[in-house]
């Protein structure tokens, strides 16, 4: 079964990408026929262009020095948990955003970042509800590595602390909250106490029949985000913390 869940996720982003980044051979692989198909299925013509493809191997040659530098792509194959593997994609990820965003920026093209940006989250139109649900869950996903990602490292260049960079990769955060509240990488006294409600679900279990084991998932402020905003109102959400 966790063959065949690998198998239909890698022919999901296998359609979804537009380039890829292989560190095991330094290789940069553009995939111009998801360019054509992106372009149609998300009506962004723009996705054809020659400054697009630039912006895009723009963003996996910052993966390129990332790995000769601190070797954070093949860290991937340490991680043991989800939390681990989320962090360290929103590491690598935002990392390349943020490069990317930055000469952008000093080209006067941070229209483009922004379509760029746009386009990685984008859901295709004329979906159903049921569908848009699911298909919001992956983009947050997607949100959580490239958006909050970059935003998290411009946070971390904004304490004017020149080695923000190497800090990071070399001890990354443990918790996803972290990408989330940036101001918790170098103060992690700010992040609030989590709270141990492993005797309530003892209660909880009491109530479920024999062959009915419950499990316990975690769900963080990208997942809720994800699954319960078209119930809210538009705009920031109060911070929750249980």
């Amino acid at each position: 079964q966790q063959k065949l869940i690998a198998v239909v996720m890698a022919d999901a982003y296998s359609a979804a990408l537009l380039a890829k980044y292989e560190p095991a051979t330094n290789t940069i692989h553009v995939l111009e026929e998801n360019f054509e198909s992106l372009a149609r299925a998300l009506k962004r013509p723009r996705l054809l262009s020659d400054e697009y493809v630039r912006v895009v191997v723009m963003h996996e040659l910052v993966h390129s020095v990332d790995q000769q530098e601190f070797h954070c792509l093949t860290d991937f194959a340490r991680v043991k948990t989800t939390d681990e593997l989320y962090v360290l994609n929103a590491l690598v990820e935002g990392h390349a955003q943020y490069v990317t965003r930055k000469i952008l920026a000093a080209e006067k093209h941070e229209a483009l970042f922004r379509e760029f940006e746009g386009q990685i989250t984008a859901l295709p139109p004329g979906m159903e509800a049921g569908q848009k649900l699911l298909a919001k869950a992956a983009a947050a996903q997607a949100e959580f590595a490239y958006v909050h990602g970059q935003a998290f490292f411009e946070a971390l260049a904004a304490t004017g602390k020149p080695t923000f960079v190497k800090d990071v990769f070399t001890a990354p955060p443990k918790r996803k909250r972290t990408i989330l509240h940036p101001k918790e990488f170098y103060d992690p006294a700010l992040a609030p106490a989590q709270r141990d409600f492993g005797e309530l679900w003892k209660e909880i279990e009491k109530d479920y029949e024999e062959g009915w084991p419950p499990r316990v998932v975690p769900i963080g402020e990208t997942e809720l985000r994800a699954t319960m905003s078209d119930f809210v109102e538009a705009g920031p959400l109060a911070p929750l913390v249980l």
